[in-house]
C-alpha cells in the first residue's frame, strides 16, 4: 500500500511537468508522442540484465505489457557488458532525479521505478501508472475534438 502511494504522489508530481494544451499537439517528447489524430503512444525505458532474477520476472512481464496496449512502446536496455546502456541509464535516471543503482529499472513519464516482485505487486503498480500517465497527457495535451471543433466555429 506505501508503495502505491509513493507512487501516487511521484505520478502527480510528474503531471505537472507536463505541457499545458497547444493548438497543434507536439509530435515527440521523450516520454510521448501525440500524433496528428491525437492518438498517445507512450515510452516505456525499461533497463535490466540477464544475471537478476527480478529482471528475468519482469522482462516477459513488460514484454506482454507493450503487447497488451498497443500505445506503450517499449525501449529494452540489456545493461551487461554495454557501456552506452549502462550511460543511458544512469543519464536518464538522473534526469527524472532517480538512482541507476539496481535493476531492474523502469523509466516513464518523467519518472522511476526499480526492482519486480510479481505482476501483482510492481507489476500492478507500473501497470496503473503507464495508464494514469496517458490519462494526463490526454486530458492536459490533446484537446477534445470539441474543443477543436468549437475554436474553428469561432475562428470562421
Amino acid at each position: 500500500m506505501t508503495t502505491l502511494l509513493v507512487l501516487l504522489a511521484t505520478f502527480i508530481l510528474a503531471v505537472g511537468n507536463l505541457p499545458a494544451a497547444a493548438s497543434e499537439p507536439p509530435t515527440k517528447t521523450l516520454w510521448y508522442e501525440v500524433n496528428a489524430a491525437g492518438e498517445i503512444k507512450l515510452d516505456l525505458y525499461f533497463f535490466w540484465t540477464p544475471t537478476c532474477p527480478h529482471c528475468r520476472k519482469a522482462k516477459p512481464f513488460v514484454e506482454d505489457l507493450s503487447q497488451e496496449h498497443p500505445w506503450l512502446t517499449l525501449h529494452s536496455f540489456d545493461l551487461r557488458n554495454n557501456r552506452r546502456n549502462v550511460h543511458r541509464y544512469v543519464s536518464m535516471a538522473r534526469r527524472v532525479g532517480g538512482d541507476a543503482n539496481s535493476v531492474p529499472g523502469f523509466i516513464f513519464c518523467g519518472h522511476m521505478l526499480t526492482g519486480f516482485d510479481s505482476s501483482e505487486g510492481m507489476g500492478k503498480a507500473l501497470r496503473e501508472s503507464l495508464l494514469n500517465c496517458r490519462e494526463a497527457v490526454r486530458r492536459n495535451v490533446v484537446k477534445p475534438a470539441t474543443e477543436s471543433a468549437a475554436g474553428r466555429a469561432y475562428d470562421s
